[in-house]
């Protein structure tokens, strides 16, 4: 017999092969499950969910009249997360100063420039 295999990306058909343990037989689950994978409280996933779906959210389908989130959509949503770098630098750009009043030692190294 030929089985189909899905055409993913190695990261995306690891994280879908961890959620399909996770949850066996089941291609939708709901806001609230797609959400404790996430971390996210059930309030939380609710309303990340009534707001019409977020970037902070993966992609749902409505399937009688229930919204719902497929697997392969959680599973594509966490292959961004963990291929995303992450936005907040790491410190300051030289010369770059930062709000508020500068520490002693900004001022000693700033003050052996001149």
């Amino acid at each position: 017999m030929d089985q189909h295999h899905l055409a993913l990306p190695h990261t995306v058909a690891a994280h879908f092969n961890f959620l399909t343990q996770q949850f066996p037989g089941k291609l939708l689950i709901t806001p609230v499950e797609a959400g404790g994978v996430l971390g996210f409280s059930k309030p939380a996933s609710y309303k990340r969910v009534c707001n019409g779906g977020r970037q902070d959210f993966p992609k749902f389908v409505i399937c009688s009249g229930r919204k719902m989130v497929r697997l392969i959509d959680l599973a594509e949503y966490l292959d961004r997360l963990t291929n995303t770098p992450s936005t907040t630098p790491s410190a300051p750009a030289h010369g770059k100063r930062t709000r508020g009043r500068p520490t002693k030692a900004e001022q000693i190294a700033r003050a052996q420039q001149k």
